[in-house]
């Protein structure tokens, strides 16, 4: 297959290129990791991440690792380090004994390394670079390291495959049916794992993962240093000595074609969307037509090792960064991200939201329940469909008994562990008269047994601009009353602050609610605008002496003590007199001195009780929520929610 693209460094390009919101991350021999545009090959930043004053040349051999804006690497002058992904500002480095021939692992905080001429496998502080622990070999791995399942795989000179516990260092695995270069990086794939050998017997192994024991072996003499990659059940690995790549079927080891290079395949081929991607030791990045539809899934992909998008880079960016055909976009404002709030924060596969509008209307949209390494996630986890698509759960069987039940109780399926079950999104299981998602919208779910562990999801429906716009996100961040003990009759004043987080227009009015002992007292109607904080405040007289909890939404603003009022009138003695007193300023017919249409003391006495304040509950009540996040979704009539 003849190549599509090439791109050509000043000296020899070395290191497995890895591709991220459409930018190729990859290393080279004249000491630079490069960023480059994945549709263009434009450069859009270097950071030099080797020395040639020390020793191993500087040489940027390893594969870089993407995780959360940052790329981690490392290089053949000994150290490690951390570059922002979208600047490539260094935000640490770290030096330890021995040049870095190959790349990292990224996995639970540590990232681990190993090293070219000592025999030491590091792990480091992700966050700072602080070295966290070292394991000393018999000989040196100067290729990246696999971490999975609690394991750190890695392959040593002349030694077995070997893996350690991720967190204590000890040995938990080996294989031993064959003689193991010192850059290759084995993969796993449907329990499987898959490792390239230079030495008897040279080529492709595959190896159960539990027991260790040889799945088929696929013969390429001199397979050193090679990197296997999984798409759509075809392996993907280059070879040294005969310069080709190779793909073979991963369940059966036959081979399915071959790609003469003219120079030495180097690292860990990448597919995407149907394109490989790898580097050869003549100085080019090559683009080739693999075969297939998908792209690499295999656990180098899922710890970022051998990381990609979703879509094709060449794909025109609507608003709000939305990609169609199965890409993904996150939009956010600040760390606010939209249109879930917090709901997918702690969801370990969330990187956006899959656009699934192209599909055939009939075509299902399905959902997979029990995805993941662990069976414990939603795949995707967040979908964008058209009106009245349809949607469809399907478990997997993996991770036991799961559900999904929509926040609001729109659906709610029963707790199964069946592996092939599906439950439709129709009206069959919704508690509506639709029969299906019509309105635009966003439905935010969870599975009830693992929703603390980010089993979560989330279906837009509609245009994504038009939910977005109809999204208000605030939270009250302070509430006070003005004092703590009054009266009966006083006027108490309660202040709070609501902190826009987002909002989709200019201005929405909202009914904020005040409360006393859980029952509502009076709300009041609040603008709010993209300013950022408004303040709200109520008055209202106390009641009937007693102590009452205030609050606003969902917020304590604290007890309020009301006593009885004092009074300062006495009552005077009566005056000694044959005849009846008429007092000053009465007249004959005994009426009181009080001003026409004044209450006498009984009709004000009366009218204060009956008069404003805490009604029924005594209530009064303060905004609420510190730290929690009121979300809803404001329909365009007045008053709906």
């Amino acid at each position: 297959k003849p190549p599509e693209g090439q791109r050509k460094s000043d000296r020899g390009v070395e290191s497995d290129p890895k591709i991220v919101d459409g930018t190729v991350y990859v290393g080279a021999n004249d000491n630079y990791l490069y960023a480059l545009d994945a549709e263009t090959g434009d450069e859009r930043w270097r950071y030099e991440g080797g020395h040639r004053a020390n020793k191993g040349g500087g040489f940027v051999w390893g594969a870089p690792s993407v995780v959360d804006g940052v790329v981690y690497g490392n290089s053949r002058s000994d150290h490690v380090y951390a570059v922002d992904a979208e600047t490539g500002e260094e935000l640490w480095r770290t030096r330890t004994e021995g040049p870095k021939g190959g790349g990292v692992a990224v996995a639970d905080g540590r990232v681990s390394s190993g090293s070219y001429l000592d025999v030491n496998l590091h792990a480091f502080d992700a966050e700072t670079g602080e070295v966290l622990w070292e394991k000393e070999l018999e000989s040196e791995n100067c290729a990246s390291p696999l971490v999975h399942d609690g394991v750190v795989y890695g392959m040593f000179v002349d030694q077995p495959l070997l893996g350690f516990d991720a967190e204590t260092g000890e040995e938990v695995f080996r294989y031993e049916g064959a003689e193991f270069g010192i850059n290759g990086v084995p993969t796993i794939w449907n329990d499987t794992l898959y490792a390239t050998a230079g030495y008897d017997p040279a080529g492709i192994h595959a190896v159960d993962v539990e027991s260790g024991e040889q799945e088929w072996h696929f013969e390429v003499p001199q397979m050193i240093a090679q990197v296997p990659t999984v798409a759509d059940g075809v392996i993907f690995a280059g070879s040294y000595r005969e310069t080709n790549l190779f793909a073979v079927d991963a369940e059966t080891g036959e081979e399915q074609w071959r790609f003469e290079t003219h120079a030495a395949v180097n690292g860990a081929p990448n597919v995407v969307d149907g394109v490989v991607f790898f580097g050869t030791h003549d100085g080019y990045l090559h683009a080739v037509d693999a075969g297939v539809d998908g792209s690499s899934e295999d656990a180098l992909h899922d710890r970022g090792i051998n990381s990609h998008h979703h879509g094709w880079v060449g794909d025109p960016e609507p608003d709000l960064e939305m990609v169609p055909d199965g890409d993904s976009y996150k939009p956010t404002d600040g760390d606010f991200e939209l249109p879930y709030g917090d709901w997918l924060a702690e969801t370990p596969n969330y990187q956006g939201t899959v656009d699934m509008r192209q599909r055939e209307y009939y075509d299902p949209v399905t959902i997979e329940v029990g995805a993941g390494p662990d069976g414990l996630q939603f795949d995707p986890p967040a979908v964008l469909v058209e009106p009245g698509q349809n949607i469809e759960f399907e478990w997997t069987g993996e991770g036991g008994s799961h559900n999904t039940v929509e926040e609001t109780g729109l659906w709610e399926s029963e707790l199964v562990d069946e592996s092939g079950h599906t439950y439709p999104i129709d009206y069959t299981t919704l508690e509506t008269d639709e029969t299906r998602l019509t309105e635009a919208g966003v439905h935010r779910y969870e599975c009830l047994p693992h929703s603390d562990v980010g089993m979560r999801g989330a279906i837009v429906v509609g245009d994504i601009d038009e939910v977005v716009d109809d999204l208000l996100h605030y939270s009250v961040t302070d509430a006070d009353i003005d004092r703590e003990t009054v009266e009966s009759g006083d006027t108490v004043v309660v202040t709070a602050e609501i902190d826009v987080a987002w909002i989709g227009t200019d201005e929405r009015i909202v009914e904020i609610e005040l409360f006393a002992d859980d029952e509502q007292t009076d709300s009041k109607s609040v603008s709010l605008t993209r300013e950022g904080t408004t303040e709200v405040t109520f008055e209202q007289a106390a009641p009937e002496p007693g102590a009452f909890s205030l609050r606003v939404e969902d917020t304590e603003a604290g007890t309020l003590t009301v006593e009885t009022a004092s009074t300062d009138t006495e009552t005077p003695a009566p005056a000694e007199s044959d005849e009846t007193a008429t007092p000053s300023g009465s007249d004959e017919s005994g009426d009181s001195g009080a001003a026409a249409g004044e209450p006498t003391a009984t009709e004000d006495a009366e009218t204060s009780a009956d008069g404003p304040g805490f009604g029924v509950a005594g209530a009064l009540g303060a905004l609420g929520g510190l730290s929690y996040v009121l979300e809803r979704r404001l329909g365009n009539d007045e008053g709906e929610e």
